[in-house]
Order: C-alpha cells, then sequence, then structure tokens
C-alpha cells in the first residue's frame, strides 16, 4: 500500500498484540453467534449483550480493519465470513480465540525474553510452574478452557487429517484425548477400527464420548501412561499434535515407547506443523513459527523441520516415509519402524 512504511509495519507488529485481543474480546461476547450474518447496529448489540455502546462500536470499528467486521453505509456492523469464524458452534474458533489470547497464555508470552536468555519455559518464571499442564492440574476451570480450545481445533481440522490417510485396521491414537480425530477417521474409513489411548482420567471421558458417538462397537479407550508403554496390536498408531508439546529428551523417549508396542508392519503417523528449512515472510510460516515460540514458553516443546522430524525419528528406530500436505496447518509424516 502507498501508506505503508518501515514505520507503520513495525508499528503493526507492535499493536499485533491488540488485534489478538479484539478476537478474543469478539468470542468472550459471543458476537458471532449474537450477529450472525446479519447487521446490527451497535447500540443493539450493546444492550442484547449487556455492555457498554460506546466501546462495543468502537470494538467493532476495530474488526473492520482486520476484515473480521465491516461498517455498512448505514452505520449497522456486520460480520466478514472470516468473522462469523468465531463462533461457538461446529468448526467455530471462539473456543480458540479465549484459549490463545487468555490471560494464561499471555503471561507465558510476556516472558519470551526470559526464555531465550536462560532457556527455561517462561511459565517458570511468570505462573511458578514447569509446564502448562501443571496449572490445568491445578485449575479445572483453565484445564476446561483448554479442552474446549482442543475440541474446537480437532472439529476445523480433524476431517481433513482423516481424509488425508488411509488408515484401515487398527488405529491407536496415542494422546488422543476424548476421542474426538478417532471419532472423524472412523467417520471416514468405515473399516477401521480404534483404540484411544491417554491417561485415566481422559480416557474415561473418551469413553462417554465415544458412546454419544455410537461408536462403541468399532472403538475402545484405555488409561495409561505412554512414556512407560503404549497398547501393541495397532496397525496404525496415531500422534496428534503431541510431541510439539515435549522437550527432545521427552519426545524421544514418547517414540521410543510407541516404537516397542509397534510390529514391523505397522505405520507410525504422526501429525503435527512442519517448520520451512527456509522460512519466509507470509502468513503460514509466521503462524508455524509464533506456534513454534508458543511451545517454547510454555513447555519446553517445539516444532520442526522436516529434517528434524527424520532425525528425531530415525534416534527413536523409525525410518520417515512421506510427509503428506493437507489443507489445515498440520501435515502428516509417515513412518516405519527400522
Amino acid at each position: 500500500m502507498a501508506d505503508e512504511t518501515p514505520t507503520t509495519r513495525l508499528m503493526g507488529l507492535l499493536l499485533g498484540g491488540m488485534a489478538a485481543q479484539v478476537a478474543r474480546t469478539l468470542a468472550e461476547l459471543r458476537l458471532a453467534d449474537r450477529m450472525g450474518h446479519d447487521a446490527h447496529r451497535a447500540g443493539d448489540l450493546a444492550a442484547s449483550a449487556g455492555v457498554a455502546a460506546d466501546a462495543l462500536e468502537r470494538l467493532l470499528r476495530a474488526a473492520a480493519t482486520l476484515d473480521l467486521a465491516v461498517l455498512e453505509p448505514d452505520g449497522r456492523f456486520r460480520l466478514t465470513d472470516l468473522g462469523a469464524r468465531l463462533g461457538d458452534g461446529p468448526g467455530g474458533f471462539g473456543p480458540i480465540a479465549r484459549n490463545y489470547a487468555g490471560d494464561d497464555i499471555w503471561q507465558s508470552v510476556r516472558g519470551l525474553h526470559e526464555t531465550v536468555r536462560g532457556g527455561l519455559p517462561a511459565v517458570t518464571h511468570q505462573l511458578g510452574v514447569g509446564a502448562s499442564f501443571d496449572l490445568y492440574a491445578r485449575d479445572p476451570a483453565l484445564a476446561a478452557e483448554f479442552d474446549a480450545s482442543m475440541a474446537a481445533m480437532a472439529d476445523a481440522t480433524g476431517p481433513v487429517t482423516a481424509a488425508a490417510y488411509p488408515f484401515a485396521g487398527l488405529v491407536i491414537d496415542v494422546g488422543g484425548g476424548v476421542g474426538r480425530l478417532m471419532a472423524q477417521i472412523l467417520a471416514a474409513h468405515p473399516q477401521a477400527r480404534g483404540l484411544v489411548f491417554d491417561l485415566p482420567p481422559v480416557a474415561e471421558k473418551a469413553r462417554a464420548f465415544i458412546a454419544q458417538e455410537g461408536l462403541a462397537g468399532r472403538c475402545e479407550a484405555v488409561g495409561g501412561d505412554a512414556f512407560d508403554a503404549v497398547p501393541g496390536g495397532g496397525d496404525v498408531y496415531v500422534l496428534s499434535a503431541v510431541l510439539h508439546d515435549w522437550p527432545p529428551e521427552a519426545a524421544l523417549r514418547l517414540l521410543q515407547s510407541v516404537r516397542r508396542a509397534m510390529t514391523p508392519a505397522a505405520r507410525l503417523v504422526l501429525v503435527e506443523r512442519v517448520l520451512a528449512e527456509q522460512p519466509a515472510a507470509g502468513v503460514l510460516d509466521r503462524n508455524d513459527a509464533m506456534i513454534d515460540l508458543l511451545m517454547m514458553v510454555r513447555n519446553g516443546g517445539r516444532e520442526r523441520t522436516e529434517a528434524q522430524y527424520r532425525d528425531l525419528l530415525a534416534e527413536a528406530g523409525f525410518e520417515l516415509l512421506q510427509v503428506i500436505r493437507t489443507a489445515a496447518p498440520r501435515r502428516l509424516i509417515e513412518a516405519r519402524p527400522r
């Protein structure tokens, strides 16, 4: 643009946190669900939402600069298709916005400079815990917000993941949560069977979800610690957005545990972001890099390049076979035991 200068570009970067809070506030107020695809006056919306009319109008004006809303000539606001995705319905990013721009994550991100200086996750400096999972263990409300965000992410990306690979036989989802990805895999592959493996309290929730989805005849949930042992007998072992949570040593131990459970004919499918070998300016590489930093400050985890995955898998006893691109941010990394 003609009015874009190095100064305005840098200011845009420095004000990026405000943009995240605009999206979060739209989600907190459930405005996507209130507005639908219709145009509304800010005053009417404010009355129904119980918020200040002038402040809401200014919020929506800011949303318009982010392509989340449009200000009509008659003074009414409507959401764009992008803004409408901040709802809580199927495929909605509302829970993700409330989590990613939430207070505990922002406190962690605020300590990025400390992590870069000393190498420890920022949650240690900022919140006094070793990793984000410690926060969820002590705060049920925060854990519920995180679970809702992960469920929304699975709903948004799961169908693409399920369609990208020929899942067959017994599919074991290690760290599979309540089973949302598994449900999508089984829906896309009617001949496959499933087993969701996670910590015992999570597996209990998974059994209820599996029954709710009518999949009890094709799927079960088993509780345990994947670092100790993983169920054997699987044809495909899936780890979706699991490895990036852990520091390198722990990621290696987890892969080695899975390797011990696998037969030579079984396959491993990692569902993870894959960093560009040569990062470029642009939203895709930027998102991957920002998530990499988030994993660093939250858990000491990391995203990886294809070469880094190849090396990690080889150390754990695997051969990387292929990396499958999908329409979702994550890719499928297929490997086999060596």
